[in-house]
């Protein structure tokens, strides 16, 4: 599968993906408690300003142009208890708009103290929200 990596951080990145030729997009998520949103970013940051967008956003250009792309590759970097709500609810939500599209969950497994809670918040999330049948 040939996809776009990181596309939040170009100023169209849905367009971008399409004039690509390309199938999917990938977005790292970041949960910020303060106001309940998830954003597109690589880290956590103090202000809302700082992120390169809400995820909600970009699910709303994909679902206007929905049969040019197959994939949604989501990467949490913070794994958050909170997040897996706030998550499974927005995309299920746009699951009803998109009933073809295939989410798919993905974590990096880079040797360090937080390998094992990635793996831990996969396996919860899954354990919880994978019997919809809408993750991968």
């Amino acid at each position: 599968m040939k996809y776009a990596h990181n596309v939040y951080w170009a100023k169209n990145p849905v367009q971008d993906t399409i004039d690509n030729n390309l199938e999917a997009l990938e977005f790292d998520l970041v949960y910020r408690m303060l106001d309940g949103k998830i954003y597109c970013s690589h880290s956590y940051r103090p202000l809302p300003c700082m992120y390169y967008g809400k995820l909600e956003k970009y699910l709303s250009e994909i679902s206007e142009v929905k049969e040019k792309i197959k994939y949604v590759i989501l990467e949490p970097k913070t794994f958050n208890p909170f997040l897996m709500k706030p998550l499974y609810e927005l995309l299920y939500r746009y699951k009803k708009v998109m009933p073809n599209f295939i989410y798919v969950m993905s974590v990096q497994y880079k040797k360090g103290p937080h390998q094992w809670l990635r793996g831990l918040w996969l396996k919860i999330f899954f354990k919880r929200y994978r019997r919809t049948g809408y993750f991968r």
